[in-house]
């Protein structure tokens, strides 16, 4: 049974780490005594590394295979975290190649750079399952319909080819939580329930598994330091299935805004996965890991992050 403390002395390399989960990531590192570089995308070192103190923050384009050897030559890792990856909306051939070039390229870039000794996890993503059965299950074929998934699902079948280095992808449900900024759900209706404005959304049965940033770490960390999970995939998620709608309804009794819902206003998006929940008995089984927190503490805690931001603005 492994437990999410790095080796003594462990060089770690973070890609993707000016990123919602990165960020995390990288301080709980820091925080175990880990040697940690994170990896940014080029021109955005200055505000990262103002997220990021203590920890070393290098601009590196994973797609630029010369410049990613240079920096893996001048700081060898033991333990790589490869969240670096973009993510676009819509199913066409453009959007499918820039993503291919980062998440599947940029994957072949960094593991061919990397040493045999390396312990490797990549960042994959419950979407790779598609329409798959649910609760989405590492031993049953996925099934990617949406362009970022096949993406995905591409460098996940192309790290699990290679004899090595030794590399795990952990295929993340929906992670959340303070920090997370953007588009997706739970971030915009936070910000809108923070900030009292009305928040306009799909009818909402559509069921997710929402997991903590916090858990999730803790759970890349764990990955990291298992050698049986080395050479898999492994779910990491919340096993709960819960609709949007429930989601929404409790974040906005949080914030005392209940009648500020729309609910239904906007249509689902084309080819949205009806039912998203994934087993997690692989995680458990080899590192005993279990969340910690639950949805409504963690939305609790991400809703009070929100108003702390409003307040400051």
């Amino acid at each position: 049974m492994s437990t999410a403390t790095p080796p003594a002395a462990s060089r770690v390399l973070v890609t993707g780490g000016g990123g919602f989960i990165g960020g995390h990531l990288c301080r709980a590192l820091q925080a175990s005594g880990a040697d940690v570089q994170a990896w940014v995308r080029p021109g955005s070192g200055a505000t990262r590394r103002a997220w990021l103190p203590g920890i070393e923050v290098q601009e590196v384009d994973v797609r630029d295979e010369a410049a990613l050897a240079s920096a893996i030559e001048s700081r060898p890792p033991d333990r790589v975290f490869h969240l670096a990856g973009i993510r676009l909306i819509g199913n066409h051939a453009g959007n499918l190649a820039t993503m291919f070039q980062t998440q599947v390229q940029g994957t072949l870039h960094l593991l061919k750079c990397l040493g045999p000794d390396v312990r490797v996890v990549v960042a994959g993503s419950c979407e790779e399952y598609g329409r798959a059965a649910t609760p989405f299950d590492e031993r049953r074929p996925a099934l990617a319909q949406t362009s970022y998934a096949v993406s995905r699902l591409a460098a996940t079948l192309a790290c699990l080819s290679l004899a090595s280095p030794a590399v795990c992808v952990a295929r993340l449900s929906v992670v959340y939580g303070p920090q997370q900024v953007g588009e997706m759900f739970i971030p915009s209706l936070l910000s809108a329930c923070a900030a009292g404005r009305e928040f306009s959304m799909s009818s909402g049965e559509q069921t997710r598994d929402f997991l903590y940033v916090d858990d999730a770490v803790r759970a890349l960390m764990m990955l990291a330091e298992t050698p049986a999970a080395m050479q898999q995939v492994v779910n990491v998620g919340s096993a709960i299935e819960c609709t949007v709608r429930q989601v929404a309804e409790h974040a906005a009794r949080l914030a005392g805004h209940a009648a500020w819902l729309r609910i239904g206003a906007i249509p689902s998006r084309p080819g949205e996965a009806s039912r998203y929940v994934c087993a997690i008995e692989r995680m458990r089984q080899l590192t005993g890991w279990q969340p910690q927190v639950g949805l409504e503490e963690g939305l609790a805690r991400t809703l009070a992050w929100w108003r702390d931001q409003q307040a400051k603005a």
